[in-house]
């Protein structure tokens, strides 16, 4: 009885794994085909929801290009070093993250508001 009991719980998972594995598709499918929902933000707030970058975060965002060295980030960006490891770095500045390997920057994450 116990061997039964054994078998039934396999088939059940093996049965329920093709399930998920099966309803992915659908999902995807719904995903697409599903009407978007009815934007109940006012149009003033969606207006006035993106404030005008400053002239500071206009030049920091202008200063930073792939390739430059560390001792290049403008001054604007207030850029500070969060960690390291072996030749790779990671910098915080005023709307992310910055990544440089071997000095170089190669990334840049900027964080949503």
């Amino acid at each position: 009885m116990n061997t039964n009991i054994a078998g039934f719980k396999l088939r059940f998972a093996v049965g329920l794994t093709a399930l998920a594995l099966a309803a992915i598709p659908l999902n995807a499918a719904v995903a697409l085909v599903a009407p978007a929902a009815p934007d109940t933000k006012p149009e003033s707030a969606a207006l006035s929801a993106v404030p005008e970058p400053t002239a500071e975060e206009k030049s920091c965002r202008d200063g930073l290009r792939f390739g430059i060295t560390v001792d290049k980030i403008p001054s604007e960006c207030r850029a500070s070093l969060v960690g390291t490891l072996g030749q790779k770095e990671k910098w915080e500045y005023r709307r992310g993250y910055l990544f440089f390997d071997n000095g170089v920057l190669m990334a840049i994450r900027e964080l949503k508001r």
